[in-house]
């Protein structure tokens, strides 16, 4: 239609518009930071301004997830949080790409009944299978890793609070230190159902069992008793994460178990 209506018109019109030369105000727009981003704000400023729009921070990568959620919502529904400002999740986590992102935007769909696109917590035990398909979780275990993906304490996940949470799954196969022991304290704060900050033995068992599935209690026993650096007969996060990343392939191949029911049929975990 665009093109017949072109070659319909003898000519065509366009009107430009010179603004004004956004030079930086002081050396320091150039050099030093968040000199040049206030410098790059300001110009985005001038240029919404010329144009009567308001101006957004979405990268190039968020339109194309709004595009893809376009695509895949029944007509009526909307995703919450589809533009999830992407740029500043792989300043967090760097191994998440759109490819991955794109992934996971569809399984929180097929996940998500309301019209609101938003994940409830009822559709979110229901996706990990507590007790069931998941035994690797409990019904308290569960409430305490929603409410951590959770960032607005709304009950509901948006999607990007389901992305910045698969993301931290995800590097269960990172190479980075860091990223390594982002999951892993993750991992620790679900078990940790108290939310103290340590767990005894007796409910530090809980994931200790997760990585150690077909040992006996008096071994998991020497494991916490090797993990307690301090003698105190508490286990903390600093304590766990550090024995962690020491073992961390027998680790890790058992700890990603308990996300896949939420993440591995639609490639969200790498």
């Amino acid at each position: 239609e665009i093109f017949f209506r072109l070659m319909c018109e003898p000519y065509n019109r366009c009107r430009l518009t010179w603004l004004p030369v956004a030079a930086p105000l002081d050396p320091q727009e150039k050099t030093e930071w968040p000199g040049p981003k206030l410098y790059a704000n300001r110009v985005q400023s001038m240029f919404s301004d010329a144009l009567g729009t308001p101006s957004t921070q979405y990268s190039f990568e968020d339109v194309r997830l709004m595009q893809e959620a376009s695509k895949i919502l029944p007509k009526g529904h909307v995703m919450g949080g589809a533009a999830v400002g992407f740029k500043e999740i792989q300043n967090v986590i760097s191994d998440i790409d759109l490819k991955d992102a794109t992934a996971c935007l569809k399984r929180f769909q097929s996940l998500a009944k309301t019209k609101e696109g938003e994940l409830t917590y009822e559709e979110f035990e229901e996706a990990m299978g507590v007790n069931g398909a998941n035994p690797l979780l409990t019904y308290e275990e569960c409430r305490r890793m929603f409410d951590l993906m959770d960032d607005d304490n709304s009950g509901r996940l948006e999607f990007r609070e389901f992305l910045v949470g698969v993301s931290h799954i995800q590097v269960v196969n990172s190479e980075s230190p860091q990223a390594l022991k982002g999951v892993l304290k993750f991992c620790f704060k679900i078990y940790d159902t108290e939310g103290n900050g340590q767990m005894d033995f007796e409910h530090a068992k809980r994931i200790l069992r997760v990585m150690n599935p077909e040992v006996a209690d008096d071994a998991l026993k020497n494991t916490f008793d090797e993990m307690d650096k301090n003698s105190d007969h508490m286990l903390d996060e600093d304590e766990f994460v550090t024995w962690a990343v020491d073992h961390q392939q027998e680790v890790f191949e058992h700890l990603k178990f308990v996300f896949a029911p939420i993440v591995e049929d639609e490639n969200c975990l790498k």
